[in-house]
């Protein structure tokens, strides 16, 4: 998980190069990678527990 984390995750929140890998103007740093989608905020994980039973995704919505 952390080698996720580290390797995939933070470089496409937080990117520092371009895609000439130049180094990215300030303003452009806000952005994720692909420089379509501004951030807002921190980024937050959300840690979901189920019990060792069946699991559906749909059951997640249903209430």
């Amino acid at each position: 998980m952390f080698n996720w984390i580290n390797g995939v995750m933070i470089p496409k929140l937080f990117p520092e190069l371009d895609i000439n890998n130049d180094m990215l103007h300030w303003y452009y740093r806000g952005f994720m990678d692909g420089l379509s989608h501004y951030r807002l905020g921190p980024p937050r994980l959300r840690q979901l527990r189920t019990k060792s039973r069946e699991f559906s995704y749909v059951m997640l919505f249903e209430n």
